[in-house]
């Protein structure tokens, strides 16, 4: 069984498209709050850093804005239910992987703040993780192995199954 299905965490349950790349859920807190996970090829992968024979998908997340039809990903819900939110996320990427095996994440904040959030999500549940998945950290224009106590620009996930060739 998977790990990311197995973390500690309560999870919302989500609906999906057809082909698992659009996701969305309710969080329930202090409101009630429509939020998507979007999976997005990238396909300028040079500009990344990495190998052109690899399939990049940026992971896009946050509360859904009916009115622009859109993922507002700078929204601040703060709506006390963090924890779920990101196991809910972490669930969305198994689920992903089963449909895109071959495919790597790129993930990054859109404020310097979600992107720590994200870090440190990472870094509470790394050892489980790993288990399942490599991943790296960018800093400096250069992708390095992820290792807690160090700042990350950005994060690439690979699915243990499929690491760079």
């Amino acid at each position: 069984m998977n790990i990311l299905n197995k973390m500690k965490f309560e999870k919302y349950p989500t609906q999906s498209n057809a082909n698992k790349s659009i996701f969305s859920f309710t969080s329930i807190g202090r409101n009630v709050i429509e939020k998507r996970v979007q999976f997005t090829q990238i396909n300028d992968i040079e500009n990344y850093g990495l190998p052109k024979h690899i399939t990049l998908y940026n992971l896009a997340f946050g509360d859904w804005n009916e009115e622009s039809g859109d993922i507002d990903d700078f929204a601040r819900s703060n709506n006390g239910d963090t924890e779920i939110v990101l196991a809910t996320v972490a669930n969305t990427v198994r689920e992903f992987w089963h449909y895109h095996p071959d495919s790597l994440l790129f993930i990054t904040g859109s404020t310097s703040e979600r992107n720590r959030l994200y870090q440190i999500a990472i870094s509470k549940n790394l050892n489980e993780l790993l288990k399942e998945a490599t991943i790296y950290g960018l800093t400096n224009y250069y992708w390095e192995e992820y290792s807690i106590g160090n700042n990350y620009d950005a994060f690439l996930i690979i699915n243990k199954r499929n690491l760079l060739y």
